[in-house]
């Protein structure tokens, strides 16, 4: 049940279901499902996972998937992290760009046009930084860091961020 309405998930699909305590919503994600039926939320549009969890970071890292946001934790052993609903400035809002506010922040969004837009307007509006995945593999059909460690593996993205001296 999600909103007091009955969802129904089928045993022989995988589905991943993700629960947020602090807000008592739920983002489920099936990843053999058409592109439009992948990711079912009731959060906010502007929430933000983590947010609260910040307030003594230096450097902030901001992922934009919660899958991301499970493979950076693991490669690059960061607790600095938090993740959007989605790679789009409306996913900021006045609590959580104040909570940024005195740090260095980065966008660790994709490589396509969707990715390095919101990271930019992010940059522009902001002063955020990005390190998104790198253009030269999306002749590899990789976009996202996901992705990428599933190709390469998890210590393939923290060298990545170990030469760009973010770790």
């Amino acid at each position: 049940w999600i909103n007091k309405v009955p969802l129904i998930l089928k045993s022989t699909e995988l589905t991943f279901c993700y629960y947020y305590p602090e807000i008592d919503k739920w983002k489920l994600y099936s990843p053999f499902a058409k592109k439009e039926k992948k990711w079912f939320t009731n959060c906010a549009f502007d929430f933000i996972e983590d947010i609260n969890n910040v307030s003594d970071c230096r450097r902030v890292f901001i992922s934009k998937s919660k899958k991301d946001k499970m493979l950076l934790g693991k490669a690059i052993g960061n607790t600095c992290m938090i993740t959007t609903q989605a790679e789009d400035l409306s996913c900021f809002n006045e609590h959580s760009i104040k909570s940024l506010n005195d740090k260095e922040v980065y966008t660790l969004y994709d490589n396509d046009t969707k990715g390095k837009a919101a990271s930019w307007l992010l940059t522009n509006n902001y002063n955020f930084k990005h390190c998104n995945v790198p253009d030269k593999y999306l002749k590899e059909n990789i976009t996202d860091f996901a992705d990428l460690g599933k190709k390469y593996g998890i210590e393939y993205v923290y060298n990545h961020f170990k030469r760009k001296n973010l770790i």
